[in-house]
């Protein structure tokens, strides 16, 4: 290399240096300036359209996209809280009262779970020690499926298809016969009375099995194709196709349990290839299908038998139904969004927690309930949110503990939390309760 060129070299490399130097404006604040709950939170609203969400810190509009990346994640919004209140808006002035105005109230946690229970409660011993089962919520009780057993050998391990029910008002576990295959993390749907799983072992077809708590048996119906999804919707089930590219199709059905047929439902707008999922929201249906150029939505009117392409929905993540509201939760983000299909409304909250908090979570077990609906409210980082409020309550912490493996089910108004602990003849159940009103 000649001397001029490693002139220029080195000019370019100082230049490269000094775009990335920090600015004024993003001087680490010191602490002492504010007086932070141990939980902030910054609640905004929007209607879909409308610019990004601008946090203001310190009387300085910043927009959550530049936080990130500059010693600062995306999820960690909550410098903008103070004990007095916190300060949003967004470049329209909606939700937020305009720049630098009060946002909305945010709601504080409360501990009021309908319950006299002040902590979780160990249940009866389960009968059972299983990683990974299948899961559901039927008529007053928690079902444990399938899954394979605790072993340090995860080749080795067994896979089982027998399970358990827990029934919470008799604190009591009952046997449930063995599924025709092995069933394993999948949760299963409630519809009339049975709790139906999909199965597959083969790139083009699929199998519904279903249990009948009545008989304690199970029944296996052919698919016509791998199911991307199977959802309740008013009274319908409801399955998507899962898309060609994985093996699947691109069709979407309804199944009639009393004739045992499949009816087509109209072609939804996506293209045959794109991998797509579905949730139910009453009597609608979320699509969601991922594309060359992004992710994609359309909603589907049971009414009136028509898909509506959602052009302006842009939150991504795990769509999940709670109430009546879609859902976006993203792993390792402590921001959750809800988009409502009704008015096309969405909201979302930012939630701020040192590592210390985060590790205690994760140490506790409690990250790993994000995302189990409970009634109309979902669990995100420790806390029980109404979407459709942003209310929250503080779940009680469990016990610290070394799992093996960790699953837990929500239903109307409780929440069934079954860990292992240890492997092989040393692994350990234990399951806690925790009632909760609607």
């Amino acid at each position: 290399m000649t001397e001029k060129s490693e002139d220029e070299f080195t000019r370019e490399e100082q230049a490269f240096r000094a775009s990335f130097a920090e600015t004024e404006e993003f001087e680490p604040l010191d602490p002492a300036q504010f007086v932070r709950p141990a939980r902030p939170r910054v609640r905004w609203e929007r209607v879909l359209g409308a610019a990004a969400v601008v946090v203001v810190v310190a009387g300085a509009g910043v927009g959550l996209s530049q936080m990130a990346g500059r010693g600062m994640p995306a999820s960690v919004a909550g410098a903008a809280s103070t004990a007095e209140g916190s300060v949003t808006a967004n470049d329209k002035g909606e939700a937020g009262g305009g720049v630098g105005q009060p946002a909305p109230q945010v709601p504080q946690p409360s501990t009021d779970f309908g319950s006299s229970a002040s902590s979780w409660t160990v249940t009866s011993k389960a009968p059972l020690t299983r990683i990974s089962p299948a899961t559901g919520w039927l008529d007053g009780r928690f079902y444990l499926i399938g899954g394979t057993g605790a072993c340090s050998d995860i080749d080795a391990c067994k896979a089982y298809r027998d399970g358990a029910a827990y029934d919470p008002s008799t604190d009591t576990w009952t046997p449930v016969a063995a599924a025709p295959v092995s069933l394993q993390v999948q949760s299963g749907v409630a519809f009339q009375g049975k709790l139906y799983f999909t199965w597959s072992d083969d790139p083009k077809t699929g199998t519904l099995v279903v249990y009948d708590p009545g008989t304690n048996s199970w029944a296996s119906i052919a698919a016509p194709a791998r199911l991307g999804g199977l959802v309740v919707a008013g009274d319908q089930l409801i399955s998507v196709g899962l898309g060609t590219r994985l093996g699947g199709d691109a069709t979407d059905r309804r199944y009639d349990p009393a004739s045992n047929t499949w009816t087509y439902l109209p072609t939804d707008p996506f293209s045959p290839d794109q991998a797509r999922s579905v949730v139910a929201v009453g009597d609608r249906l979320v699509l969601w299908a991922l594309s060359l150029t992004g992710e994609k939505y359309a909603s589907f009117d049971l009414a009136t038998q028509t898909w509506t392409p959602i052009k302006d929905l842009t939150e991504s993540g795990n769509m999940i139904a709670v109430g009546d509201a879609v859902v976006f939760q993203r792993d390792g983000s402590a921001m959750l969004d809800t988009y409502r299909p009704a008015d096309g409304a969405s909201s979302g909250i930012a939630m701020d927690f040192g590592q210390d908090a985060i590790d205690k979570l994760r140490a506790t077990g409690m990250l790993d309930l994000n995302g189990t609906v409970v009634g109309n409210r979902i669990v995100h980082y420790g806390e029980l949110i109404d979407p459709s409020t942003n209310a929250m309550s503080l779940l009680p912490e469990l016990p610290k503990a070394k799992l093996t493996g960790q699953v837990a089910i929500g239903s109307p108004n409780g929440l069934l939390v079954y860990r292992v602990t240890g492997a092989n003849d040393k692994a350990k159940t234990t399951a806690y309760y925790l009632p909760a009103s609607p």
